[in-house]
């Protein structure tokens, strides 16, 4: 997961270095856009938002990061760990597997992004 995330980050920062022309100026955005993009896993997290929304959402690596931990804590929580029964149950209309899945498609997304404008 760790690794999916940090693959997420790179191709995140391609996308951003393709489009601006500096780096200081990429640099700052790329830093800006990180800490942002977290409150719109704030703004969609909860039992209310819509299960493809959330997964729309999830194309932001934070997000897909955010959802993913706040089902892996509720697992710890009840005490279950991290099965993989208890990883395709939905919490809060979000499943540790689709976040996987989604933080595996984030990558591919966002470097394909990244070539295109590059």
């Amino acid at each position: 997961m760790s690794f999916l995330y940090g693959m997420n980050l790179y191709g995140v920062s391609f996308a951003i270095t393709a489009w601006l022309p500096s780096k200081k100026s990429s640099a700052t955005a790329a830093s800006l856009i990180h800490l942002l993009s977290y409150y719109i896993a704030f703004i969609y997290s909860g039992y209310d938002t819509d299960p493809v929304t959330k997964q729309f959402v999830a194309l932001v690596p934070n997000c897909a990061m955010a959802f993913s931990i706040q089902h892996l804590f509720n697992s710890e929580f009840e005490g279950t760990g991290m099965t993989l029964e208890y990883a395709r149950m939905e919490f809060q209309n979000f499943s540790f597997i689709k976040g996987l899945v989604m933080l595996a498609v984030d990558f591919v997304f966002w470097g394909l992004i990244g070539l295109y404008f590059d």
